[in-house]
């Protein structure tokens, strides 16, 4: 993406990870500390908001996705945009791949919840989760993890797993653990 982490972090979130807390739900979590820059976390929001006008797209907001066809070289799309390219970014619901697959998929998935909101000021140096080292919970089976990212004022939590049945009562779990903890 050749992209300038200068320009970029210049009025967006764009938070350096020199480590990652790790460990199972039921135990203790091990820093592991590289001591410098391994990553950075980013609000996804910002992220695909730059990416979008640093392509130069024409964009044409608040309009949904209702047909989707190729003449020839070209897509048309809703009978009145042509282009050689159309992008379907929206994840496992994107409207993109609705229409160019239609009916049920049959891919795993993996059934994920999260969260993001503002840390208040007065908590941002108090805070349990520390900037640099996001905190990775796994579950016993593997089968899925929870995470608590600071990235500057934010703090960003969610669980995953790939049991759909199981997730609410392994979300309750994780919220009950975060709470035990004092993360939340």
């Amino acid at each position: 993406l050749e992209l300038d982490l200068r320009d970029y972090g210049a009025g967006r979130t764009l938070q350096p990870f020199t480590g990652f807390r790790t460990g199972p739900m039921d135990g203790g979590l091990i820093l592991t500390d590289f001591h410098h820059t391994v990553s950075h976390g980013i609000r996804r929001c910002e992220f695909d908001d730059y990416l979008l006008r640093r392509s130069g797209a024409q964009l044409l907001l608040g309009q949904s996705l209702e047909a989707l066809r190729r003449d020839g070289d070209v897509w048309v799309v809703n009978d009145a945009v042509r282009a050689p390219v159309v992008i379907g970014a929206g994840g496992h619901f994107c409207p993109v791949a609705r229409h160019l697959n239609p009916g049920p998929t049959r891919d795993a998935v993996v059934i994920a919840q999260e969260i993001e909101f503002r840390i208040e000021p007065q908590a941002g140096e108090a805070h349990p989760v520390k900037p640099e080292w996001p905190e990775l919970f796994f579950w016993p089976d593997l089968l899925g993890y929870g995470w608590c990212v600071r990235k500057g004022d934010y703090l960003n939590i969610g669980a995953g797993h790939l049991k759909e049945a199981e997730f609410p009562a392994r979300v309750r779990r994780f919220a009950a653990l975060l709470e035990d903890r004092g993360l939340v």
